[in-house]
């Protein structure tokens, strides 16, 4: 993520809207970097699955060039004057190698394609229930209320590990729910979907493959055909499970007829723009955090299953289950951790203490298809807010002022928007992915602040420090290895210690000691 971020600063840098600071020779180099820079950044865009393979080149290139242009610019404005600095010497090897780069990328640009994942088909394994009552209730209601009516879709939405999946599961297997439906199926999308799968699992779920023929066997036409067939004058319901496209509905939709007999579909996913994509979409049901009495039942019915908590371990058992923040899937991961452990309080104590690194090698797999899935506009946004205190609500002016600062916002000339506007576009987009939680709202319904699930925040740190966008620290001091870094955040720290060649941001919420050397940057009070 941080060779886009990268890419953006110098197509702004290499504008030409900036060439009056370019000497003559100096310009054509400039304007092919920015013609380079452009059509990578199209192509992360367009591609995000598909960049992994030249994202570290692209980063270290880009870094190279932002730095020198940065530098020049720098020193150009402060001299009010035209500088003898040969730009054209030191940008040329870097033009031809993101020129190479760019090339590389024409001439493999693949077409879309989805990434991969193992899985199709739902396990029929049943999940704890605990904290989903009245959503089992509602759901019910939507399914089984109005017999006679036409089919409806019965979007469920909220983060990875909340209990979508659960919750859709829960219904499904109820004998009420069986018996109401002429026809139940269940498909599990994920991000490998193809229309072709999706067809071919409804067909073997309704067994409507002779033996001796393969769904490969048969034509896309004729398999939705006879999916249409099969259910129509039937009362069905369909789960779709885990959608990550909007597309998913656009190819499917013809093979699900309309009888008005009360047909319904139900769709889990992460993204609220996908939930409310179908025409026939009802009210979308998103899903709620547990309380942390809830986490707790749920933690002690998957601890101790067929027996009662022992008293001494009570306190520090509710106390692991407050550290899952309402996360149905951290409290199961926690259960399957302190299961096999011995049953006594200093055990559990160190595993309190540690809940988050924990389950967080379990959690992140899960958390991270969501970033996967995010576009490379939102990618350095997303991971700029995890460099934000813990447990702190993040005003949204000032984190709009960032975004513009570091210049995260590809804004078209002749936008009637403003940069404001667009970076709130920016986070209601994060917030509509269930990616970035809204703490409050204005009394115009625009989000006024903002936070981050702890688990979510941790993956966001992992994922900025691994892609050397932005490191978190800890302690006061900054570790050798850590010079080279681009962006930096700190709770607190004293300013002397920590000076870097490479330093364009630093986040500090606490200064405990300024020094004259902070005068010379250019501060940003937000």
């Amino acid at each position: 993520m941080a060779a886009y971020a990268a890419l953006l600063s110098i197509a702004r840098s290499t504008h030409p809207n900036n060439e009056s600071l370019f000497s003559s020779k100096a310009k054509e180099i400039v304007a092919s970097i920015h013609d380079y820079a452009n059509f990578l950044i199209l192509f992360f865009q367009e591609f995000p699955h598909k960049v992994s393979r030249w994202e570290t080149r692209i980063r270290d290139i880009a870094y190279k060039i932002e730095d020198i242009l940065e530098t020049f610019m720098w020193q150009r404005i402060q001299s009010h004057q035209p500088l003898h600095v040969k730009l054209d010497d030191q940008l040329k090897n870097l033009t031809v190698e993101i020129g190479l780069i760019a090339g590389e990328v024409m001439e493999e640009r693949p077409a879309y394609k989805p990434p991969s994942s193992s899985r199709l088909l739902a396990a029929t394994g049943n999940g704890s229930v605990i904290g989903l009552r009245e959503d089992i209730l509602a759901i019910k209601m939507r399914l089984c209320g109005e017999p006679s009516s036409g089919l409806q879709i019965i979007p469920i939405v909220g983060m990875g590990g909340i209990g979508k999946t659960t919750l859709a599961r829960a219904v499904y297997d109820e004998l009420c729910i069986t018996n109401y439906f002429d026809v139940c199926a269940w498909v599990v999308v994920s991000q490998d979907y193809s229309p072709h799968r999706f067809r071919k699992v409804l067909l073997d779920s309704f067994k409507l493959l002779e033996k001796q023929m393969s769904g490969d066997e048969i034509g896309e036409s004729e398999i939705a055909l006879k999916v249409f067939q099969y259910l129509k004058r039937r009362r069905y319901l369909v789960v779709i499970d885990d959608v990550w496209d909007k597309r998913v509905w656009d190819d499917i939709r013809c093979i699900f007829p309309d009888d008005n007999n009360g047909s319904r579909i139900m769709l889990t996913t992460r993204q609220l723009d996908v939930a409310c994509y179908p025409e026939t979409a009802g009210d979308v049901h998103e899903m709620s955090f547990m309380n942390d009495s809830q986490s707790w039942d749920l933690l002690k019915q998957k601890v101790f299953p067929d027996s009662l908590c022992p008293p001494q371990l009570e306190n520090v058992g509710k106390e692991i289950a407050r550290r899952c923040a309402g996360l149905p899937l951290a409290v199961v991961l926690l259960a399957g951790v302190l299961s096999p452990v011995d049953k006594i309080q200093a055990s559990w104590e160190e595993i309190a203490e540690n809940v988050n690194p924990i389950v967080g090698r379990e959690l992140e797999e899960i958390l991270s298809l969501s970033y996967t899935y995010l576009p490379h506009h939102l990618r350095s946004c997303f991971l700029y807010v995890g460099g934000f205190l813990q447990d702190v609500n993040i005003r949204t002016s000032r984190l709009v002022r960032l975004w513009i600062a570091e210049g995260f916002l590809k804004h078209q000339n002749g936008c009637s928007k403003s940069l404001e506007d667009e970076a709130e576009e920016y986070l209601e987009d994060l917030v509509k992915r269930n990616l970035v939680m809204v703490a409050s709202r204005k009394s115009n319904g625009k989000i006024k602040s903002c936070c981050l699930h702890d688990m979510v925040r941790d993956m966001c740190i992992k994922k900025a420090r691994d892609v050397d966008f932005l490191h978190v620290m800890d302690g006061l001091d900054l570790p050798q290895g850590l010079m080279n870094e681009r962006r930096i955040s700190f709770s607190r720290f004293y300013a002397d210690n920590i000076l870097g060649p490479t330093f364009r941001t630093i986040l500090c919420f606490q200064i405990q000691k300024f020094s004259s050397w902070l005068s010379e940057l250019e501060v940003i009070n937000c």
